[in-house]
């Protein structure tokens, strides 16, 4: 999707864009591809329910467990998971709590004779409904809100949202975490499986028995599990450059890394503002990279502003806030949409809807070069949820 979005972006600047693409089709990782002796290891990760995975990733991430060696089951990654039907009164135990585990559990809870989902941190995390009030719940996620709504009010709303249209979690496993500081999990139908039994929160595992049983950190075990799902995420992995890198490698200024952030929100936008950022430098339109250490130096005070803020995972080390990622680009360039250019050029009613309304990337087609003149009424449109009106 990012190659995509730059290739048009070259296109926009009368830059002759070459694309090169791991496999034979569009789509990357985002196209479903079957696993089968010819494709034993697929570029895709998708399996056939995905409404939404965030793994823009390749290389998959095993824990490391006692026993794994031993045990006779089936030992598969969520990365080669396509669907239910090949574990049918099987009895599974998924582990991992992130999206594509609690997707992959919830599925299986009704085809499997017993599903198991293990949490490694202890707890479940926060879930959050994908729809409020009958829209995405990333569409109640304005830029006012966003700006200048304080974090804790933020967490506390939250809360309540996940409380009031999800339910309360089962008593011990409630998240540790602050909502602003873990990355929240869409799973609305996922507490009702547990009261039906069909799906069983498990601690992590302590270890695998050859006879097909497995124990548990708090000392419970299982017996007769026919396979195991580790939805333990993904390696950030590019094996060919330094591992410190964000959007530029330092040391490489002639290369940059398109969608290489997870974020709370849509990616299609930040990858279209970072694609934008690019074919500006390869024009002139903006200054040229800092130093070498000037980069090191901003790169190693964005690490630390995450590691202060969230628990130690791989996934936390590319996290980015949805508008103010894309915002601090839009400033450097000129598409920022600042109030009072906005107000003048398009009147005060649409920047209400830019400021309360649906953080879409029409907003940084109002002002600076590549303006779209259908910018103001899309946006328009879209918040008045009269989509089909776009052309």
């Amino acid at each position: 999707a990012s190659g995509l979005t730059c290739i048009k972006q070259c296109l926009a600047d009368n830059l002759e864009p070459v694309c090169f693409e791991a496999s034979s089709n569009t789509a990357g990782l985002w196209r479903y591809t079957e696993v089968d002796e010819e494709n034993k290891d697929p570029h895709s990760s998708i399996y056939k329910s995905v409404v939404i995975n965030t793994s823009h990733h390749r290389y998959p991430r095993l824990p490391k467990y006692k026993g794994m060696n031993k045990f006779k089951g089936i030992q598969i990654h969520s990365h080669f998971y396509r669907e239910p039907t090949n574990f049918k009164d099987k009895r599974v135990v998924i582990v991992g709590c992130g999206n594509s585990g609690m997707d992959i559990s919830v599925e299986l809870s009704g085809n499997t004779s017993q599903a198991y989902i293990c949490t490694r941190q202890g707890t479940l995390p926060l879930i959050v409904p994908r729809l409020v009030n009958g829209k995405p719940i990333d569409h109640k996620f304005s830029r006012f809100y966003v700006t200048w709504v304080p974090q804790f009010i933020q967490d506390h709303i939250i809360k309540i949202i996940s409380k009031t249209t999800i339910g309360l979690p089962p008593p011990g496993l409630e998240p540790k975490n602050k909502p602003s500081n873990c990355h929240p999990t869409i799973k609305t139908d996922f507490y009702e499986r547990l009261s039906t039994g069909t799906l069983i929160v498990k601690p992590d595992i302590s270890q695998l028995n050859e006879d097909g049983s497995i124990e548990f950190v708090d000392g419970t075990k299982i017996e007769k599990i026919d396979a195991i799902i580790y939805s333990t995420g993904y390696q950030i992995k590019y094996p060919f450059l330094d591992k410190d890198i964000r959007m530029f490698p330092p040391k490489y200024p002639n290369i940059a890394f398109i969608g290489l952030v997870q974020l709370i929100g849509a990616i299609f936008p930040l990858s279209e503002m970072q694609a934008r950022y690019v074919t500006s430098l390869i024009k002139g339109y903006i200054p040229q990279h800092p130093s070498i250490s000037e980069m090191h130096k901003e790169i190693r005070k964005h690490q630390k502003l995450l590691q202060k803020r969230y628990y130690n995972a791989a996934r936390y080390t590319i996290q980015g806030d949805y508008i103010p990622e894309i915002d601090s680009l839009a400033k450097d360039l000129g598409y920022y949409p600042y109030p009072f250019q906005i107000i003048k050029n398009y009147g005060f009613s649409l920047y209400l809807k830019v400021l309360f309304g649906i953080p879409n990337s029409f907003q940084y087609r109002l002002l600076g070069q590549q303006s779209w003149n259908g910018a103001a009424d899309a946006i328009r449109v879209y918040n008045d949820c009269e989509q089909s009106k776009i052309k």
